[in-house]
């Protein structure tokens, strides 16, 4: 995800301030009410984001907390997050702790929460 902001925000300044504004909106929806997603494997579900050809892929655990196992383009081969079904691991950590979503085994790149300025 982090990725993906920074490429925006080279391609065009503020774009990746939007992106990460998209994603945000996106994880506040689907804290809100996360049934209302589909599921598109196994128990994993799909969030698409506005204005850009992403998705975050989450799943409702046991205990109802929500992980967040990909942001995920368009146009990537699925089996890429697909596999990460298959593991305990792959959270996504910018979201860990943010109204029951879990970074079980979250992946070393960690985006700040606090890149605009908003507590959480």
């Amino acid at each position: 995800m982090i990725d993906a902001q920074d490429w925006y925000e080279n391609e065009v300044p503020g774009l990746g301030r939007r992106f990460r504004a998209a994603v945000d909106a996106v994880v506040e929806r689907i804290g809100a009410n996360p049934r209302q997603f589909p599921v598109i494997y196994k128990d994993v579900r799909r969030a698409l984001l506005r204005r850009f050809p992403y998705a975050l892929m989450f799943v409702i655990e046991a205990d109802e907390s929500l992980t967040i196992i990909a942001c995920f383009h368009g146009s990537r081969d699925p089996a890429h997050w697909q596999k990460r079904t298959l593991t305990t691991g792959g959270a996504l950590a910018c979201y860990a702790g943010f109204r029951g979503f879990s970074a079980r085994g979250a992946r070393n790149k960690v985006m700040n929460p606090g890149r605009r300025g908003r507590k959480r």
